[in-house]
């Protein structure tokens, strides 16, 4: 959720962070459940961030409209969705291309 502004510098990949972020480009939004604290990891530095979406009516929220909603209290409105990957996450994945 706006983290990508953490991405500042090069950031060293590990073969799980690198095959998770590989996972979410290719393939889409994905479940981080049973991936360990990983999946976590990478959306503390910005690299994948949750998809969000309202509950009553399923519409996808911005990070922006999320956070808002978040900070004024209404987070039991919110469904947090899968993992996807970020412009940064995007960035990453290319400098740490072998």
């Amino acid at each position: 959720m706006g983290n990508e502004a953490k991405m500042t510098k090069a950031v060293r990949l590990s073969e799980k962070a690198r095959a998770w972020l590989v996972l979410l480009r290719d393939h889409g939004p994905q479940d981080p459940k049973g991936r360990g604290n990983m999946p976590c990891s990478m959306r503390r530095m910005g690299l994948a961030e949750f998809e969000l979406s309202l509950t009553a009516t399923g519409r996808p929220l911005s990070s922006e409209d999320a956070l808002e909603m978040f900070n004024a209290g209404r987070s039991s409105e919110l469904t947090f969705g899968p993992d996807r990957i970020t412009a940064a996450g995007r960035a990453a994945l290319e400098e740490s291309t072998p």
